[in-house]
């Protein structure tokens, strides 16, 4: 080993040709490899503090928009602007191959549609995140450049991100190389979308508009992590502050959510193509359960494990989300609805959670969740009483096969 005076006095000597060097307090001095520190003439924009003048931007718009009512209630016309998108989760209740075979029959119809049909189907937004050409591609790469002209052509709109965050799960840092990475991404294919659409995380740190800044984009659209008044007092358009009392971008609430137009009109005809023209409007889903007292639904092997969470997750959003809900939807859901369990499902706890006149006894056999026999379910009822077993057995099936308006 050399001697310790040896060792200072070489990396004196390299420090004055090369500049300073890193040295670790467990560094074995045989080794070759040193840290140089380069002294940066200007830092990344991304890196200068939040109050420093290059992020600082106007507190108003150059042309702030009219927030003042166009006319009286039910006088005024209303202009809506459709923009064709697809949600895209990468893995969620299925695996994430599974929901790839899904995305390579969705782009794959895309393209012929866009090429095909470019005055009824002249845009669509690819959902705000790249990673998603770079699944198709994987295995359709033949693709690529006619996914790049449509991009060239801004008809097909992709990222800011490469992927859509959860922003309460990782730093500020990732969010900013996210959007980075994206914007790379982007770029290989004729450039980004210029629009913060970040439709789908369930909360917003208080620095995204300072993050979105930062990165160049000076709007935010969104669906998830405000209350109510984004809708009432916001009218669903208003400017959001970030933490640092300056940065500010225009944020649009989509109301009520991202697919605000699916399914209207369709869900009387639940097999028909959804390109049809018969579209009603009026039989559109939503408060299905309010504007028809009558109906009931029939939940049928389909199981009952997931009930005690869905019921705690109806009340919680109730509660979140005060005015929302004409009545308690739990409460609507057990007025409404009927559920048949597997054999292998608590009865109990499912009597326990819709009363024993809202469960239906099922067999589906020869599947794993039936049985040969209807009375061998007998065994597993043995704990209701005379009324409660004749209701779950007989009783309510027969009561669902009655026609009653809804």
């Amino acid at each position: 080993m050399l001697p310790q005076e040896e060792v200072d006095d070489a990396l004196d000597a390299l420090s004055e040709s090369i500049g300073p060097v890193v040295e670790h307090e467990l560094a074995d001095p045989r080794d070759d490899v040193e840290v140089e520190i380069e002294d940066l003439e200007v830092l990344s924009p991304l890196r200068t503090p939040l109050r420093e003048e290059e992020l600082e931007v106007d507190s108003e718009p150059e042309e702030p928009l009219d927030m003042s009512p166009s006319a009286e209630p039910g006088q005024a016309k209303i202009l809506g602007h459709i923009v064709p998108h697809t949600h895209w989760d990468r893995a969620w209740y299925l695996p994430f191959q599974q929901y790839r075979y899904k995305l390579v029959q969705l782009v794959d119809d895309l393209l012929d549609l866009m090429e095909e049909n470019p005055e009824a189907f002249p845009t669509f937004e690819l959902d705000g995140q790249t990673v998603v050409l770079e699944d198709y591609l994987e295995a359709r790469p033949e693709n690529r450049q006619r996914l790049v002209d449509l991009v060239e052509a801004g008809r097909l709109s992709i990222g800011p991100w490469y992927v859509l965050p959860d922003e309460y799960l990782v730093g500020g840092e990732a969010l900013i190389r996210n959007l980075q990475l994206g914007a790379s991404t982007a770029a290989e294919f004729g450039g980004r979308s210029e629009v913060g659409y970040v439709p789908d995380p369930f909360g917003h740190v208080n620095q995204l508009p300072a993050i979105l800044r930062g990165c160049g984009l000076d709007s935010f659209i969104f669906t998830r992590g405000a209350g109510p008044w984004v809708a009432k007092d916001a009218r669903g358009v208003f400017y959001w502050q970030a933490a640092d009392g300056e940065t500010e971008v225009l944020s649009i609430k989509q109301v009520p959510d991202y697919p605000n137009l699916m399914a209207w009109g369709f869900e009387k005809r639940p097999l028909e193509r959804k390109d049809s023209g018969r579209v009603n409007v009026d039989t559109a889903m939503e408060r299905m359960y309010t504007r028809f007292p009558g109906l009931r639904v029939a939940s049928v092997e389909n199981g009952s494990d997931y009930l005690a969470l869905l019921l705690r997750k109806l009340g919680q959003q109730a509660s979140k989300t005060p005015g929302w809900f004409d009545d308690d939807p739990v409460e609507l859901f057990r007025q409404h609805v009927w559920m048949n369990p597997f054999w292998e499902d608590d009865v109990y706890e499912l009597v326990d959670l819709m009363g024993a006149d809202h469960v239906i006894f099922g067999s589906d056999w020869p599947h794993i969740e039936g049985m040969p026999s209807p009375l061998d379910y007998l065994t597993e009822v043995t704990e209701l009483d005379d009324d409660d077993r004749r209701l779950v057995m007989r009783d309510n099936t027969r009561s669902l096969t009655e026609l009653r308006p809804a």
